[in-house]
């Protein structure tokens, strides 16, 4: 007999439960994996790298008339990253706190067999509106794909610019083109393969990825303050 967990107040309940469990760890050892001040601090200094430093953002940077309508740029994208990624804690605040009793955790009950299958569990099991989870399956692949464009893009320029152009210095601009899209091709392949390896990774994905992108993006900020 399924388990229902139990309703105990409107969602902001939910979310306020999530946010004193949260808080409540203001624990200043760095060996604690989350605490208030590494989510805020440590993060922080992460985020440098991708909407600082990055490939994809100079190039976007590049692409504005002036210094100041870059400047600009990151004065508007600063608020509106805040609010995207303050949602984006609030619910998994909201799940955290809706399966927090042990005989509601997906896990245990066996409804998920991945941690990180949670999320898509909560919005069938929650959700459970015909058409909703359709809108957020298309918002996931949407904004997926929109961030894999852009750094697929960024790869295939920084291969060219930095590793062929010099083998190839009598290409045209149309065969320097097609070696591009071609490269295109190939990251795209092998993000895909990519995809299905990190189906076996144990744990959280996001703890991958975020502990990859500080290990390669920490040094990149390195050279760009040496620099």
């Amino acid at each position: 007999m399924k388990y229902e967990c139990p309703i105990f107040g409107p969602p902001c309940m939910y979310i306020l439960y999530g946010c004193l469990s949260l808080c409540s760890s203001f624990d200043l050892n760095p060996l604690t994996r989350h605490t208030f001040w590494g989510l805020t601090i440590g993060v922080g200094v992460i985020f440098t790298q991708p909407y600082g430093v990055s490939q994809p953002g100079v190039q976007r940077f590049s692409a504005t008339r002036s210094l100041k309508d870059a400047r600009l740029t990151m004065l508007t994208v600063i608020p509106a990253v805040c609010v995207i990624y303050a949602l984006t804690a609030l619910v998994g605040l909201t799940v955290y706190a809706y399966y927090s009793h042990i005989q509601c955790d997906p896990m245990v009950i066996g409804a998920v067999t991945n941690i990180n299958q949670i999320f898509p569990y909560f919005v069938m099991d929650v959700l459970a509106v015909p058409g909703i989870p359709g809108i957020f399956l298309a918002a996931m692949f949407s904004a997926a794909l929109s961030t894999i464009s852009s750094l697929v893009n960024s790869l295939a320029a920084n291969i060219w610019e930095d590793v062929l152009r010099d083998r190839f210095p009598n290409a045209s601009l149309a065969r320097a083109t097609h070696i591009t899209k071609g490269l295109v091709i190939v990251f795209g392949i092998l993000s895909t393969v990519m995809a299905f390896v990190a189906m076996k990774i144990p744990g959280q994905i996001l703890q991958v990825t975020v502990a990859l992108g500080g290990a390669v993006g920490g040094s990149v900020v390195g050279m760009y303050c040496l620099g």
